[in-house]
């Protein structure tokens, strides 16, 4: 397991060193340089993984997100689902996630972002199952299996193709022309029209956000580039794991992983994933995945983490955690987890019935498309 994480304090990380030693997977977690002397930038991970990817010898290597990812799976059960995914062939398998980031990413013109539930609108692989925009389709970079070899091959081409990335860590391409030539953020920041949240039906140009900076346009642009064909001979596809059976990444679909016991069972197609990946606005899940695994997995509330489960055991660990004082101190990701799982939902329920905004965005985006 490789890991890219420059903050010093070992907590950060504590979610994928401990589930990665459960499993009995070695881990790495490094930096080019700590935090404390370099801001984190577009293209570290890569290069760091450039210098270390040489020196694995294991037969394939699992990179993910330093501070917010389960990992479930014995190295045996990752080798066995690799297979099934990449066959005889050496590419990369890679987790989607519902919704395409960075938001203004094109291809030969035409937005990712805007078509992301239309199956045929623009270059982007469609799913098998036909379900797009309701499960898993876009690349989501938090989980990547495979070979080091392949991995290192991969980042060449990158390398070759895109400008220099990761060395020019701004040369992620925000669109590729029907010519073949690449178009760099600096090259490609149009203004963008975006709802106006204060005046229904309103809108107005802003300058393009940031987002256009972004590693993941490398790994946009690789996987189409390779499912049409369009790769340099010698570099590996990225494969896509529509199933969920290697990560599920619970960006808009958080609702859909049941937290059993002895695994999580991602319940459209009743995989069990090996990791369990909660990047952007899925983060509020994390400590109720935390609880789980502090807890649920460890056998201290059967079969099955229930409310009245979590319920108990709450007010049992409140009462035992009781200093002399009166005072508490209980555990942190517990208390997390009951806010998440019992107070987080009406207090989601009344900011959804005062604000506006989030439905004014949404009917413009589908008048849109």
């Amino acid at each position: 397991v490789l890991a890219y994480e420059n903050r010093e304090n070992a907590s950060f990380h504590r979610m994928v060193s401990e589930t990665a030693a459960a499993t009995g997977l070695p881990v790495t977690i490094g930096a080019i340089a700590p935090a404390s002397r370099r801001n984190l930038m577009s293209g570290d991970r890569e290069r760091w993984l450039r210098g270390v990817l040489p020196t694995v010898r294991e037969r394939l290597i699992l990179n993910v997100d330093a501070t917010d990812a389960l990992l479930l799976c014995t190295a045996e059960e990752l080798s066995r689902k690799y297979d099934a995914l990449a066959g005889s062939s050496s590419d990369l398998v890679v987790g989607g996630e519902v919704r395409a980031w960075p938001r203004y990413f094109r291809y030969e013109g035409v937005s990712i972002y805007r078509n992301m539930r239309s199956a045929n609108a623009t270059a982007y692989p469609a799913r098998p199952d036909g379900m797009n925009g309701v499960l898993p389709r876009y690349v989501n970079i938090g989980t990547i299996l495979g070979p080091a070899r392949s991995y290192a091959k991969m980042l060449e081409c990158m390398h070759e193709a895109y400008g220099g990335y990761p060395d020019n860590g701004a040369a992620c391409p925000a669109d590729r022309r029907a010519d073949g030539e690449y178009l760099s953020p600096r090259q490609f920041r149009p203004p963008v029209r975006v709802p106006d949240v204060h005046e229904r039906n309103a809108t107005r140009l802003v300058a393009a956000d940031s987002s256009l900076v972004n590693e993941q346009s490398c790994y946009h642009m690789y996987f189409i580039d390779g499912s049409l064909g369009r790769l340099a001979d010698g570099c590996p596809r990225l494969r896509m794991d529509y199933n969920g059976s290697v990560v599920v990444h619970l960006q808009k679909v958080s609702d859909r992983l049941l937290l059993r016991a002895p695994r999580p069972v991602w319940e459209p197609t009743g995989e069990a994933p090996c990791i369990v990946h909660a990047p952007g606005s899925s983060k509020y899940v994390l400590p109720s995945l935390q609880l789980w695994w502090d807890v649920a997995r460890r056998g201290r509330l059967g079969e099955q983490f229930s409310e009245a489960a979590l319920h108990d055991r709450f007010r049992a660990h409140v009462a035992a955690s009781t200093r002399p004082d009166g005072r508490h101190a209980f555990d942190h990701a517990l208390a997390g987890a009951y806010f998440h799982r019992h107070m987080l939902p009406h207090l989601m329920g009344l900011q959804k019935t005062a604000s506006a905004s989030g439905r004014r965005k949404k009917e413009f985006y589908q008048k849109e498309n």
